[in-house]
C-alpha cells in the first residue's frame, strides 16, 4: 500500500494525498477553464480489464505475495499528479510541513494522515458540486491541525465524488497497461529510472515539485518515487479473484 501523500480520483491525494476519481470519466473532462488550484486529470478506461495485483519478481516484498486477480467493472478518473501543498491549503486552510525549510508550494503535500486525505477529498467534492464519499460524526485533530481520527466514519463508494483510489485502481493506473515491474521497464532498464522517478540517486534526499519528470504511458506523474501515497483500503492479503476489489473491510 502506498502511504503518506495524496492523489485524488473521481468515481474516486497523490498526496501523497493522491488520487480522487469518478466512476464515470465523462463527469470531469480535462478542461483549460479549471481553476489554477485544480489538478489535471486522466480518464482510466478500466472496465472489463484484468489486473494481477502484487508482484512475483525478485524485488517483490513479502506483502506483495501471493498475487491476486482483480477484474474491473468501472472506469474512473484520477489526478495526473500528486496533490500540491497549495491545493491542499486552499481547500483545508492549513499546510502540513509548515515549518519545513523548503517553502515551495508546488511540492507534493506530505506528512498527512489518512484522515487528512479523506477530508481533502470531501472538501474537493463540495467545491466541485459533487457528492461526498465519506461521512463522519466528528473530527479529532492535534495541535498542528492534522486529523488523527474521524468518529463514525463511513465510506460510500457508490457516490460520485472525489475519494482516494483503491489499491487495485492505483496499481492499475501505475502499471499503465504494462506487465513490467516499473513504468520504464524491468531491472535491466534501470538507467531509465531517473527520467520518470525521484529516488535516492537523483532526489538529493528531498521531495520535488509535482509533475516535473516524465509521466507513465497514461499520463500519470510520480507513480514511482517522490513521496508515498495513500490509497482508500486497509492493508491486507490480495484476493484470489474479485471484481472491483476495494480491500479488506476492517484493519
Amino acid at each position: 500500500m502506498r502511504q503518506a501523500s495524496l492523489r485524488a480520483a473521481s468515481f474516486a491525494l497523490f498526496p501523497l494525498l493522491g488520487g480522487c476519481f469518478f466512476d464515470d470519466p465523462s463527469i470531469r473532462p480535462i478542461d483549460d477553464s479549471q481553476p489554477a488550484t485544480a489538478s489535471p486529470t486522466v480518464a482510466i478506461r478500466a472496465k472489463g480489464s484484468l489486473l494481477r495485483m502484487g508482484d512475483t519478481s525478485a524485488w517483490a516484498q513479502a506483502e506483495e505475495r501471493p498475487t491476486g486477480q482483480v477484474t474491473f467493472d468501472h472506469d474512473y478518473v484520477i489526478d495526473a499528479t500528486e496533490v500540491a501543498r497549495h491545493q491542499f491549503a486552499r481547500l483545508l486552510g492549513w499546510t502540513p510541513n509548515a515549518g519545513a525549510l523548503d517553502k515551495d508550494s508546488t511540492l507534493p503535500v506530505s506528512s498527512v494522515s489518512w484522515f487528512d486525505a479523506v477530508l481533502y477529498c470531501n472538501a474537493r467534492s463540495r467545491r466541485d458540486g459533487l457528492d461526498t464519499v465519506y461521512s463522519y460524526a466528528a473530527a479529532k485533530k492535534d495541535a498542528s491541525g492534522s486529523t488523527w481520527e474521524l468518529e463514525g466514519l463511513a465510506t460510500d463508494l457508490s457516490r460520485d465524488g472525489w475519494r482516494l483510489p483503491t489499491e487495485a485502481e492505483w496499481e492499475f493506473a501505475a502499471r499503465a497497461g504494462s506487465g513490467a515491474t516499473w513504468t520504464w521497464g524491468g531491472i535491466a532498464d534501470s538507467s531509465q529510472a531517473e527520467r520518470y522517478a525521484w529516488f535516492q540517486k537523483n532526489s538529493d534526499g528531498r521531495a520535488h515539485p509535482v509533475g516535473t519528470l516524465l509521466p507513465n504511458a497514461w499520463g500519470l506523474h510520480d507513480m514511482a518515487g517522490n513521496v508515498m501515497e495513500w490509497v482508500n483500503d486497509w492493508k491486507g492479503e490480495y484476493p484470489a479473484r474479485a471484481t472491483d476489489y476495494a480491500g479488506p473491510l476492517v484493519a
